[in-house]
């Protein structure tokens, strides 16, 4: 697979957030992760994604850190 069909973090959020039918607002409350930053992230405005934040996304999403290596 090409290089460039990789997902950014913020598009492997909001995909797999949709898939479980959530919205930012209830992925926030579960993950503690602040609701504007989630949005920056899948918007693309926030690129950089700390390794503690991932872990509290994909426990609230029930999914490990592996999808963010995933091609799209």
């Amino acid at each position: 697979m090409p290089a460039d069909t990789a997902r950014t973090p913020g598009e492997v959020i909001a995909g797999l957030r949709e898939a479980r039918g959530l919205t930012r607002y209830a992925l926030a409350k579960l993950s503690g992760v602040g609701q504007s930053t989630l949005s920056r992230l899948e918007s693309g405005e926030r690129q950089g994604l700390s390794v503690e934040t991932a872990r509290a996304i994909c426990a609230a999403l029930g999914c490990s850190l592996a999808v963010f290596d995933q091609p799209g």
